[in-house]
C-alpha cells in the first residue's frame, strides 16, 4: 500500500523485522474515499500487526483482541506517544474548552 504526499517516511528501526514493514498512509490509502470499511478491511489480507515507515513511523494493529490487549497491558505496550505522527516533546496544547 503506498500513500501519498510530502509525508515524513521513517526508515526501519533494526528491531523491526523487515516482513513486518507496510507502506500504509492511514490518512490517504487506497479505496478510502469509495468505501472506507471496505479499504480497512483489506488491511486483514496482511499481517496482523504491521510498522508503517509514514508520519515518522507507527504500528498498527488490526485485529479488535490485539486492540484490546494492547490498551489494558501496560507493561508491555508503551502510551508515550499517542498521536502519529508523534508531538515533539514540550508541545504545548489549548486544554479543551479554552477560548
Amino acid at each position: 500500500m503506498t500513500g501519498s504526499g510530502d509525508i515524513e517516511v521513517a526508515p526501519r528501526p533494526a528491531h523491526v523485522p523487515p516482513d513486518l514493514v507496510v507502506d500504509f498512509d492511514y490518512r490517504d490509502f487506497p479505496g478510502h474515499d469509495s468505501d472506507v470499511h471496505l479499504a480497512w478491511k483489506r488491511l486483514h489480507q496482511g499481517p496482523d500487526l504491521f510498522w508503517s515507515p509514514r508520519h515518522g513511523g507507527y504500528w498498527v494493529a488490526t485485529r479488535a483482541d490485539d486492540i484490546d490487549v494492547m490498551q489494558i497491558d501496560h507493561e508491555r505496550f508503551s502510551y508515550r506517544s499517542i498521536t502519529v505522527p508523534s508531538e515533539p516533546v514540550g508541545t504545548r496544547t489549548t486544554p479543551v474548552g479554552a477560548a
